[in-house]
């Protein structure tokens, strides 16, 4: 229903439209598409290499997978950064 909105010429330029979501891999792909979602702001984000690996450290071990803090200098080039929380949740 809301792709159908969004897609109403009538309504074009007269509109606009806020969405938002903690896990934009959820959002349905004809949502995303180009013309839709133009602009992605990305609230809160970890803005630090540390910050990004206690969140994941975080979610992991709430689903009973423990990450030694140990591990941190070993994992410190993979780890991205700017990380929203709904991407930690989908990394871990």
């Amino acid at each position: 229903m809301l792709a159908k909105e969004m897609g109403n010429s009538n309504s074009r330029g007269k509109l606009i439209w806020i969405l938002a979501s903690s896990r934009p891999d959820l959002i349905e792909v004809d949502l995303k598409r180009p013309g839709r979602i133009d602009v992605k702001i990305h609230s809160f984000p970890a803005t630090t290499a540390r910050e990004s690996f206690n969140l994941i450290r975080m979610l992991c071990q709430k689903r009973g997978l423990a990450i030694n803090e140990s591990d941190f200098p070993s994992l410190e080039p993979t780890i991205p950064l700017l990380l929203t929380p709904g991407a930690a949740e989908t990394l871990a």
